[in-house]
């Protein structure tokens, strides 16, 4: 299990996919919120960094007590006894990041995100079938930037300018 630096991001070496989309992402967006589905070795402490508020929803425990138990940006739910719970917080974010949680749960928390109009949705291993992204109500409206680094990650989002920025980086699958 090894370490290294890019661009002020801590990846983890072989893994975390997902920050090279954030590395691009945070060049050009500030967001105020953001909550996280999974916590993550690198994620769980880099989004902090990047907005003024932050909390990382945890449903397996024995990763929440690894990820430090008593850290106030961690919360340990209880998948599904607390699914109205977590669902009505949703609205509340900016970004949206879904990363783990019982399969099913991936696909309910985009789709609240996608009804609430969260301006960023981002979820990791969108190339997994098991995940049955395709079942998403996708608006219209949304564009769909998936970064195809590794494991694939893929965001959702009205903002056209942003999404223009990244493609112009590279050549990456966008659909609008």
């Amino acid at each position: 299990m090894g370490f290294y630096m890019n661009n002020e991001f801590l990846a983890f070496k072989g893994g975390a996919s997902h920050l090279y989309l954030f590395n691009k992402l945070f060049k050009y967006l500030k967001v105020n919120s953001i909550l996280e589905f999974g916590s993550g070795y690198t994620s769980t402490k880099m989004f902090p960094k990047y907005s003024n508020v932050f909390l990382s929803i945890e449903s397996n425990k024995d990763f929440y007590e690894l990820m430090g138990k008593g850290n106030k940006s961690i919360e340990l739910i209880s998948y599904p006894d607390d699914i109205e719970k977590v669902l009505n917080l949703i609205p509340l974010y900016d970004l949206v990041f879904v990363d783990s949680g019982p399969q099913e749960s991936r696909i309910i928390y985009i789709q609240k995100a996608l009804d609430a109009d969260v301006k960023y949705i981002v979820f990791h291993d969108s190339e997994k079938k098991c995940y049955r992204y395709k079942l998403l109500n996708i608006p219209d409206e949304y564009c769909e930037y998936i970064c195809k680094q590794g494991k694939w990650t893929t965001l959702l989002t009205k903002d056209t300018q942003l999404i223009d920025q990244l493609k112009g980086e590279d050549n990456e699958n966008t659909i609008c």
